[in-house]
């Protein structure tokens, strides 16, 4: 089945754009796309549901299934993983927590760039006053809240919100195959000492990938290294919604290209 790249493109993404079609297909009109592998980028949102029956309709099947986009989207890969990410809790479930440090955020996204305001909490205490602030911001009432322990991450400063800016690094798998990775806070780590990951680190976006394969094709795995010298993987999310951070478009859009070749 042919692959084609669905691209919604705004202001942030344009270059973006241009780099993919040196490499691919692309398709910014949905209703163009027939009898095709789709992979959106930044195009299948809000409403996964209704465009994965609309192009099935058209002889077209998406990257991820609905399925494996709501494994991801909605935090059910927590039990899977919960040995390699941050204790979590959700509403419901938050009464049997020990009490702080935590962060909060929706199952998806948050509001990190208000860390002291909305994100990091001392105890539960606090936890609970943000969490009643949160939930009046609606992409978060609609995904649902968690509550995630505090683990303190190799650390090169903190931005005017006191968002902590640590080694953190994205990583894109087709399967379990590596298409690139890079540093996540490259925009916010201007004159700040360079961050470096070791085999040990990309090993270990590996090995969650390997776990993760079986469950949901194209994603993304944030990994950063603990304070402790660990590494731990911070989050997970569909590889199709997901920003390049300071990976080279490129090298992303070839190797993704050869993946997809390869399957």
């Amino acid at each position: 089945m042919e692959s084609v790249l669905l691209f919604r493109v705004d202001d942030e993404n344009e270059a973006e754009l241009e780099t993919a079609r040196l490499h691919w297909h692309v398709e910014r009109d949905r209703t163009r796309c027939r009898d095709q592998l789709v992979i959106g980028r930044y195009s299948v949102l809000p409403f996964y549901e209704a465009l994965e029956e609309e192009l099935s309709g058209r002889g077209c099947r998406l990257i991820n299934t609905l399925a494996e986009h709501k494994w991801i989207a909605n935090f059910e890969y927590y039990e899977a993983l919960r040995d390699v990410t941050p204790q979590s809790w959700t509403e419901e479930d938050f009464d049997s927590a020990d009490d702080g440090p935590f962060v909060l955020k929706g199952r998806c996204n948050s509001f990190k760039h208000a860390w002291s305001e909305l994100m990091f909490a001392r105890d539960k205490a606090e936890a609970l006053t943000k969490a009643t602030m949160l939930r009046q911001q609606q992409v978060i009432a609609q995904q649902g809240l968690l509550f995630r322990r505090y683990v303190p991450l190799e650390t090169f400063g903190h931005t005017s919100s006191g968002l902590p800016i640590s080694n953190e690094w994205r990583f894109f798998f087709l399967d379990r195959r590596l298409i690139a990775y890079g540093y996540y806070w490259a925009r916010q780590a201007r004159g700040i000492p360079s961050a470096g990951i070791d085999q040990a680190g990309i090993e270990f976006a590996q090995s969650c990938a390997a776990r993760v394969a079986s469950r949901a094709t194209f994603f993304v795995a944030d990994i950063a290294r603990a304070a402790n010298g660990s590494w731990l993987l911070i989050e997970l999310n569909d590889a199709q919604t997901s920003g390049l951070s300071a990976i080279d478009a490129g090298l992303f859009y070839r190797e993704l290209r050869a993946a997809c070749e390869a399957k």
